[in-house]
């Protein structure tokens, strides 16, 4: 199925179909795109509120995944000036972020296959310009759910770094070495 620059696609590859809300409440009314695969256990979950994605630019399409809850653009003109080729070996989209938030705008590669065949690539399109500016990666991937860069970021046990296991306070009298549990005052 080909798509045009104006459509939204899902997470699937397919155009999105557009449907309102009928349920009585505060978004009655409102229209958003679903995954149109029919099958529910082929679906992508994919989501966008339609008015969402009218704020944007027409000449994007939007994607959004449900484990992580970022929404994404696809920008057609991605890899025009230099190709950044995914573990595939393919060349990578160029995506941007678009959920509020730290990252909001902020663009990214990602592998072009959908998501169950999708290598896992990330990564986020001026990580050359932060490290040539010297800013801290840990300011900009808050908010971010992509595993390895925030695993990566994580200040490390103080037993990983060579010194002796730090053990827990109690949460009543705010000693080392026992617990609420079986704390002395709280008997």
């Amino acid at each position: 199925m080909s798509n045009s620059s104006d459509d939204i696609v899902c997470n699937c590859g397919k155009k999105a179909i557009v449907l309102t809300v009928r349920k009585e409440g505060p978004n009655t009314g409102r229209q958003f795109y679903k995954c149109s695969e029919m099958a529910e256990d082929k679906r992508c979950g994919f989501f966008l509120w339609k008015d969402d994605e009218s704020a944007q630019s027409s000449q994007m399409n939007s994607h959004q995944r449900p484990e992580n809850n970022f929404a994404f653009r696809h920008s057609a003109n991605a890899n025009e000036n230099s190709a950044v080729l995914c573990r595939c070996s393919f060349e990578a989209r160029l995506l941007t972020v678009s959920k509020e938030g730290i990252n909001k705008g902020r663009q990214f590669y990602a592998c072009s296959k959908p998501r169950e065949q999708s290598c896992g690539f990330f990564q986020w399109a001026d990580a050359d310009e932060i490290h040539a500016r010297n800013i801290p990666q840990t300011q900009l991937a808050a908010g971010s759910s992509d595993r390895s860069t925030s695993q990566s970021h994580r200040r490390p046990a103080s037993s990983n770094l060579g010194g002796p296991a730090n053990k827990r306070k109690c949460g009543i009298c705010k000693e080392r070495g026992h617990n609420r549990k079986n704390c002395p005052l709280n008997r």
